[in-house]
């Protein structure tokens, strides 16, 4: 009898100890390779455990290129996200935080047709920040990250992505020894994919987009919202669009409907040279250092 109760404890101890090895092997793949791959829902929703911040940025790749050096606001912004994508973090994110400074993006793209597709993440941010031990395998999307390693190759296939992705992020110029026809094509391209449509999805995403600015004003928090920059041949495109002017001037309604500020990049104290751009839309991390200081003293002032 005893005999069998002692196989029993040491096969319990043993399960036990596989166990504690697997969950401590798949935490650390998910910090190592999962959340750091810059861009991604995974590295959001890090951002949003871990950050404590009241002041945040919130919108696509151009916010997240715009802000990615910046230290004091918490950069809450993620590669085609949409604008109900944009209130799940904001709502998640400020549910236990009182709401400070935030930057919202405010550019056409949000309202292209691409975008109206994206709808939020079933379940997000669902472990508590005062948890003594976080562990992110647990977590519906930092842990969705691991069903990628079905197989082998998927590893090295998560691993070049994340050296791939931080080599992007720190890429300094290039744009600018493009060939003119080159950017030209590439201008022509990006417009048909971002231009912005309206119809019902459109006006459901632009309600979404009002309350959830009224619900975080309601709550003290100081609002800014931010048309991001692009360069000066992809300007010329979008100014000569119909579309494009009208979500510009939408966002804008909704700012003085509102009462928050609406900020232009078109309107700062900044000369955007084609070397600041990694592309016609996306800032370098220098030019990005440079832009988000310039936004937020005309978002919030010299005091900012």
């Amino acid at each position: 009898m005893n005999s069998s109760t002692d196989f029993s404890r040491r096969y319990a101890l043993i399960v036990f100890a596989m166990m504690l090895v697997f969950l401590g092997g798949a935490e650390y793949v998910t910090r190592a390779y999962v959340i750091p791959i810059p861009n991604r829902i995974a590295s959001v929703v890090h951002t949003m455990y871990t950050a404590d911040s009241p002041d945040a940025v919130i919108g696509d790749s151009h916010i997240y290129r715009d802000f990615m050096r910046e230290k004091e606001f918490a950069n809450l912004s993620k590669g085609g996200f949409s604008i109900p994508q944009m209130k799940q973090v904001a709502e998640l994110y400020y549910r236990d935080i009182k709401p400070g400074r935030i930057i919202f993006e405010a550019s056409p793209q949000l309202l292209g047709e691409s975008r109206l597709d994206k709808v939020p993440e079933d379940r997000m941010f669902t472990l508590s920040k005062r948890s003594p031990v976080l562990l992110y395998i647990f977590d519906p999307v930092i842990g969705g990250g691991m069903k990628r390693l079905d197989k082998l190759r998927s590893f090295a296939k998560l691993k070049r992505e994340r050296n791939e992705g931080e080599t992007q992020r720190n890429a300094e110029g290039g744009w600018a020894t493009v060939p003119p026809e080159t950017r030209k094509e590439a201008a022509a391209e990006r417009i048909e994919h971002q231009r912005p449509v309206w119809n019902e999805a459109t006006e459901m995403h632009l309600r979404q987009y009002k309350e959830m600015i009224e619900s975080l004003k309601g709550r003290g928090a100081d609002i800014c919202l931010l048309h991001t920059p692009v360069d000066a041949m992809y300007l010329d495109l979008l100014e000569a669009d119909p579309s494009f002017t009208k979500a510009n001037a939408t966002f804008k309604s909704i700012a003085e409907e509102v009462g928050v500020r609406y900020v232009d990049f078109r309107g700062l104290d900044m000369e955007f040279e084609l070397d600041h751009f990694l592309n016609q839309d996306h800032l370098t991390p220098r030019a990005s250092e440079r832009f988000s200081e310039i936004a937020k003293r005309a978002c919030f002032g010299e005091a900012h």
